[in-house]
């Protein structure tokens, strides 16, 4: 069972005395991974910050707070914005030894929850840390992995189609009309993309090295928003910079080598250089992409993710920059196992709202634990778009989560070769060249490869139709009216109105907006 803090009576801790209640643990599925001896909490006034740092520094010269079997004579603040702050705990058994993980679990959220109780205090949750979403989901397949005699089928008769090897070689079936593919090569004679639309992907960072990046034309600079040098998997990385490249997110054992996600993902939306005879093709052949990392070596903390939310939509972020190209459209092919509600998520919650109300599209990943996304943040949050991943037959995937979901779209399963071409069904995209897989091209599974279409074709809508930009809710509407019928039987759990048609996404007798 358990335990409850026991607060001492001096500074802080006395303005908490006897609101006992049980931890947030005890009210939600395992906790996920938090940052030890943090906490994010958002405030509803500035003057209501200052009054909690007067607090806290009363509480650190009286002794600190004590619970019962541990103390924290340590108390620190950070200020994340003018109205929320991360508070620095440093919890110890009254012997002096730190906690275990679980106990400071414990603790963070008891406190958490009394912050709360608060009249000034909006939300109060620790840190945790977000994941790319890989349960459920196989290892990458690199095209050099591929039989020889079906590595390479390269088709000579789509003279009006982009001239990329692996579009050509008919690897992109996830380009096709539904129930196939999302039906990029249907909307390409109306759109095929504009560098006015800019798309921000959150994630691990961009190769700009890779072959068919470098020179595109199609990517921005963009920002990395880790503030912690060790998730960075660099041991002479800094605080957050200018450079977001992706460096990988190995985290052992739980992901012995890199993925290269973001590089994946940005390369289906458009970073790649399609039609110049490399690689592959994007969805966009024109866009410039934003690249924002903040997933690095085992994952991301909310405190930065919130940060890259409100930076790529052209907010202000304490001591960064700002970002001069405000995002169109934001991708989030991440996730976490938590209820999107304030009391659990208030930092990520309030980024995405302020995000919305600037005029920016938040896609998310439904998540790859095949649950509910009810229980999953960002893909259950309000106002999100949010992605569940279909097979070749358009179907449900077995890993993809489920729900209350906006659209459906292709993120492979290479378990199956629905279309008996002796290569498994992922989506191919750009990985890092390698000795031993020099192309940089490999195809992965998941939620995480179906968002990047959906974000993709909005932009493409937005070049065939731009007095929608600056309207989430209006493409959000936009995207259902124009979804493409499910097979029968694709779904036994619910899966959303129909599956992603770029095509009719495009077509003007779909468009309706308030002016």
């Amino acid at each position: 069972m358990l335990r409850k803090p026991k607060l001492s009576t001096g500074g802080l801790a006395a303005v908490f005395l006897g609101a006992f209640v049980l931890p947030l643990a005890a009210q939600q599925p395992p906790a996920p991974d938090f940052v030890p001896g943090q906490l994010i909490v958002g405030f509803k006034s500035a003057q209501d910050l200052d009054k909690t740092v007067n607090e806290l520094k009363q509480a650190e010269q009286s002794g600190g707070l004590a619970a019962r079997g541990a103390r924290s004579s340590s108390v620190g603040i950070e200020r994340l914005s003018d109205k929320s702050a991360k508070i620095n705990f440093d919890f110890r058994s009254r012997s002096g030894i730190k906690l275990a993980e679980g106990a400071e679990l414990e603790a963070l959220q008891e406190y958490a929850r009394l912050l709360a109780q608060k009249p000034d205090v909006e939300y109060a949750h620790p840190n945790w840390v977000l994941q790319l979403q890989r349960d459920r989901i196989m290892d990458p397949v690199y095209l050099e992995d591929l039989p020889p005699d079906t590595r390479v089928q390269i088709s000579r008769a789509m003279p009006s189609e982009p001239n990329d090897p692996v579009f050509r070689s008919g690897l992109l079936w996830h380009y096709l009309e539904p129930p196939v593919g999302m039906n990029a090569m249907g909307a390409w004679p109306k759109a095929k993309g504009d560098r006015a639309i800019v798309v921000a992907v959150i994630d691990t960072g961009m190769l700009p090295d890779h072959p068919d990046i470098k020179g595109s034309g199609n990517v921005l600079k963009g920002y990395d928003f880790i503030s912690d040098p060790t998730r960075k998997g660099d041991s002479a990385a800094t605080g957050r910079n200018a450079d977001p490249t992706d460096r990988g997110d190995a985290c052992p054992p739980r992901l012995p080598s890199a993925s290269w996600h973001g590089s994946h993902v940005s390369g289906t939306v458009g970073a790649a250089g399609t039609n110049n005879e490399v690689g592959i093709a994007g969805v966009n052949w024109q866009v410039s992409v934003l690249p924002v990392r903040a997933l690095g070596r085992c994952g991301g903390t909310i405190e930065d993710l919130a940060a890259a939310i409100r930076w790529s939509a052209g907010l202000d972020v304490p001591d960064v920059p700002r970002n001069e190209r405000k995002a169109d459209i934001i991708n989030l092919s991440l996730g976490i196992r938590l209820e999107c509600k304030p009391q659990f998520v208030g930092a990520l919650l309030e980024a995405i709202d302020a995000a919305r109300k600037a005029g920016t599209t938040v896609v998310a990943a439904a998540g790859n634990e095949g649950v509910d996304i009810k229980g999953v943040t960002p893909s259950g949050c309000p106002g999100v778009i949010s992605v569940a991943a279909a097979d070749q037959r358009g179907h449900l995937t077995p890993y993809s989560n489920f729900g209350n979901v906006t659209i459906m779209a292709p993120g492979g399963d290479l378990r199956r070769d629905d279309d008996q071409d002796n290569r498994p069904d992922g989506v191919w995209s750009l990985v890092a060249p390698s000795k031993e897989h020099p192309a940089g091209v490999a195809a992965y599974e998941g939620t995480s490869m179906a968002a990047p279409h959906v974000t993709a074709a909005i932009a493409l809508a937005l070049t065939a139709k731009p007095e929608l930009r600056g309207k989430p809710d209006e493409i959000a509407a936009l995207l259902t009216r124009s979804v493409a019928k499910r097979p029968d039987r694709a779904c036994s759990k619910p899966c959303g109105p129909g599956l992603l048609d770029a095509k009719r996404l495009v077509e003007p007798e779909l468009f309706t907006s308030s002016k």
